[in-house]
C-alpha cells in the first residue's frame, strides 16, 4: 500500500512458505542472497534505527552508531519491534514504518539496480528499483555492514 500509495513501481515475489533466514528468503523469492535487504531495528534506548545490510553480510552496531548520532546500539526486543516499524517479527521493510524512525542502507546495496525487500507480511516479499527504494525511504547511504 505504501508503495502504492507513492506511485512506486514494484513486483511481488511471494513465498511458498514461512522463511526466517535470509538464505531462505533468496531461494524463496529467486534471488541471489546479496540482493536480499535484511532490516535490523537498533536502539541506544532513546532512539531507534532501522539498519539495511545484504542479506550476505551483516550490521555493525558500531557503524551504524556513527552515521546516527546515537549512543551505544543494541537490537531492540522483539516485543517493542511492532510498535516501533509495526511489522511482525522478520518482516521488517524499510517502507511504511509505523513511526518516523531513520533508515541507514548499506552502500553496498545502493549500488544495486533492484533489491528485494520485505513487505511486512510474512507471505511475500517485494522486488523495487534501489533509486526509488532510496527515493521513498528517505535513507541515508553508508558503510554499515562487514
Amino acid at each position: 500500500e505504501f508503495l502504492e500509495k507513492h506511485k512506486i513501481p514494484f513486483e511481488v515475489q511471494p513465498h511458498k512458505k514461512d522463511v526466517w533466514s535470509a538464505e531462505d528468503i533468496a531461494k524463496q523469492r529467486k534471488v541471489s542472497l546479496s540482493q536480499v535487504v535484511k532490516c535490523l531495528v537498533l536502539t541506544d534506548g532513546t532512539n531507534h534505527v532501522v539498519a539495511c545490510v545484504p542479506g550476505d553480510r551483516k550490521v555493525k552496531a558500531g557503524l551504524v552508531k556513527q552515521v546516527a548520532g546515537t549512543g551505544k546500539l543494541e537490537f531492540l526486543h522483539e516485543n517493542h519491534l511492532k510498535k516501533v516499524t509495526g511489522h511482525p517479527l522478520g518482516t521488517t521493510s524499510p517502507v511504511g514504518l509505523a513511526s518516523k524512525v531513520p533508515v541507514i542502507i548499506d552502500e553496498r546495496l545502493a549500488k544495486l539496480k533492484h533489491v528485494s525487500i520485505s513487505s511486512g507480511h510474512k507471505k511475500f516479499g517485494i522486488k523495487v528499483s534501489t533509486a526509488d527504494l532510496l527515493k521513498v525511504s528517505g535513507a541515508q547511504v553508508a558503510k554499515i555492514s562487514e
